[in-house]
């Protein structure tokens, strides 16, 4: 679930000036890479052996494919069934700030979309690798050598990488307010993370700002902030401390649960710079919380520190 701060006017200027190209019928039809009208017939959705269609994932309005571009790129369509008026409309406004945020290397890249009466759906980069809980899930399970996503081999790198695309939102006065895993991205060989979700689902039933920038739960319990929990204002501050906790499962490759987040010890091959870090992402008060910003000056410099040693 993505959703903009509300209180900034430079942030609302901003977001008024990304007008999504229509057709004259006054519908939306738009292919960021052709620069053409994208229309339902220019998707193929893939499909399972068994001839059923290639689901990726459900929402409470929409579902996600696996589908196939005419020149056999492969990409994520996701499709809101029952697109009534109102619908289209908190359609139209996840696709303006796919629009704001299509142009950085972690996070999911946006390539069209098509919003029509009967039919709203939205083109995005299909990742290989799934999401980050199933390649969790798989190390727990025995299924994957834990090595693979060890800190030092390649959890640090996704944690630079989430942090990353935290930055770059936060930049824009983007506030994500759902991070977890299942909302991180792998590419095939799990090197690469990328930030996903732009949740038209819990975007249409959540009125997630209201005018004044208090917010009401919608997020994912085991990574929400208090203050998210007590209605307070959502700041970018929000996403830190859930980044916090998806760090903990990063490092420890266990399910996070509320009240022992800050009672384990960081491994040894995590940095003290790393331990202090996390502590700080879970402070229960949200001025304490690094920035995203310096979330990743730290871990590029504990991967920097670490590479060093490594050649000694």
């Amino acid at each position: 679930m993505l959703c903009w701060v509300s209180g900034s006017k430079i942030c609302k200027l901003w977001l008024a000036e990304l007008i999504v190209p229509q057709n004259p019928d006054g519908k939306v039809h738009m292919d960021l890479i052709t620069q053409q009208g994208i229309q339902p017939l220019d998707v193929n959705i893939c499909k399972n052996p068994d001839g059923t269609d290639w689901l990726l994932g459900v929402g409470g309005y929409s579902e996600v494919y696996k589908a196939q571009r005419p020149d056999g790129q492969e990409v994520a369509v996701k499709v809101l069934h029952n697109a009534d008026k109102v619908r289209l409309q908190m359609f139209a406004m996840e696709v303006k700030v796919l629009m704001a945020v299509i142009s950085h290397p972690n996070v999911v890249q946006f390539h069209g979309a098509c919003l029509r009466d009967n039919l709203a759906m939205i083109v995005l980069e299909y990742m290989e690798g799934g999401d980050l809980h199933e390649a969790l899930m798989s190390v727990r399970c025995g299924a994957q050598g834990a090595g693979l996503l060890s800190w030092n081999r390649q959890g640090a790198k996704l944690a630079l990488d989430i942090a990353k695309g935290l930055e770059f939102l936060h930049a824009r006065k983007i506030v994500h307010c759902d991070i977890k895993t299942k909302n991180v991205l792998l590419n095939k060989g799990c090197s690469i993370a990328k930030l996903a979700d732009c949740g038209v689902s819990r975007l249409l039933d959540s009125h997630a700002f209201s005018s004044t920038g208090t917010s009401t739960f919608r997020g994912t319990l085991a990574y929400a902030a208090p203050e998210l929990l007590l209605g307070s204002k959502c700041t970018d501050k929000v996403d830190m401390y859930s980044f916090g906790v998806l760090l903990w499962e990063i490092i420890t490759h266990e399910k996070p649960f509320r009240g022992q987040l800050r009672d384990f010890k960081v491994p040894e091959e995590c940095s003290q710079s790393i331990a202090e870090m996390h502590e700080a992402c879970l402070q229960l008060g949200p001025e304490k919380r690094p920035s995203a910003e310096n979330a990743v000056l730290q871990i590029q410099q504990a991967i920097e520190e670490h590479e060093a040693r490594q050649h000694c």
